[in-house]
C-alpha cells in the first residue's frame, strides 16, 4: 500500500497510469469540449494553482487560467496552441467557476 501512495504523489514519473488499479486512478472530470477539444482537470493537481489540460488526440497542452498562460505545448503546433489559448480565454470565467466548484475555494 505504501508504494501506490507514493505513486499517487508523482504517479506519471515511475509508472504508467494504466499499472494503476482502475479504482485508484485519478479522478479527470471533463468540463468543456468545443469541436476536436476536450477541456478536463485532473484530481491530483489539487496543490497547484487553477489550471485546465485540453487534449485532441494524443496531444495535451496545460493552461493556468488566473491568468491564462500556456503551462506546457503536449505536442500541439504554435497555430494551434494559439487557437486553445483563445478558447481556454473565452471561456476563462466558467472554467474557474468549475476549478473551484471542483476542487474548493
Amino acid at each position: 500500500m505504501f508504494v501506490i501512495d507514493t505513486l499517487w504523489q508523482f504517479p506519471y514519473n515511475f509508472i504508467s497510469i494504466k499499472q494503476i488499479p482502475k479504482y485508484k486512478r485519478p479522478n479527470m472530470p471533463t468540463v468543456l469540449r468545443i469541436g476536436p477539444y476536450r477541456f478536463f482537470f485532473v484530481s491530483l493537481d489539487f496543490n497547484e494553482p487553477p489550471h485546465v489540460h485540453v487534449r485532441r488526440e494524443k496531444m495535451v497542452a496545460k493552461f493556468w487560467l488566473d491568468p491564462v498562460v500556456l503551462q506546457v505545448t503536449g505536442g500541439f503546433n504554435r497555430s494551434e496552441l494559439n487557437k486553445i489559448a483563445k478558447l481556454v480565454s473565452e471561456n476563462q470565467e466558467t472554467l474557474l467557476e468549475q476549478w473551484y466548484d471542483f476542487f474548493g475555494s
